[in-house]
């Protein structure tokens, strides 16, 4: 009877990570194109709900509700730490690969962490690079990348801004 390396190793987490991408690489190529097309979407509604000013007001206002629609995903996102255990053949399959369910478990917690924010990231600026293309072809170009500057401007104040307000 052979006993199981019960040790942590990145060498396996790198071999579940390979396993993971090539087997359901549909499915997350599905899911990061969906949220591109939300993206988009959400970019040319903004953009008409703003119209032709280019009021600072308007648009920071426009970055901080896609900032907020960005962390919900993410919090969405965070709850598949287990996906692949909904199912019975897919817990049999999972918990049947050969890395200790710590590795496992890690693997999952940084796919579905760091891989969506680099995802959302890569998503959300090629669907600002999608609008842009779009109205300029209409005849409608505004400042360049303007919603993904005001994006990453709310998200470094909303995770790295540590000041504390008096009232």
């Amino acid at each position: 009877m052979m006993k199981q390396n019960n040790t942590f190793s990145l060498s396996r987490i790198w071999m579940l990570a390979k396993w993971d991408v090539g087997t359901n690489w549909k499915v997350y190529a599905w899911r990061y194109f969906g949220l591109y097309l939300g993206y988009l979407a959400l970019m040319m509604r903004n953009y008409v709900a703003v119209g032709d000013s280019a009021d600072p007001e308007n648009i920071s206002s426009i970055a901080f509700f896609t900032t907020i629609v960005f962390m919900i995903l993410f919090f969405r996102q965070a709850s598949l730490v287990m996906e692949r255990m909904l199912t019975k053949g897919g817990r049999t399959t999972f918990l049947t690969l050969p890395a200790s369910n710590l590795e496992k478990f890690v693997w999952r917690t940084i796919f579905v962490s760091v891989f969506f924010v680099v995802m959302g990231f890569v998503t959300f600026a090629l669907a600002d690079l999608t609008r842009y293309l779009v109205l300029f072809v209409c005849g409608q170009g505004d400042a360049p990348f303007i919603f993904s500057h005001y994006f990453l401007s709310w998200l470094g104040y909303v995770l790295f801004d540590k000041s504390v307000f008096a009232i």
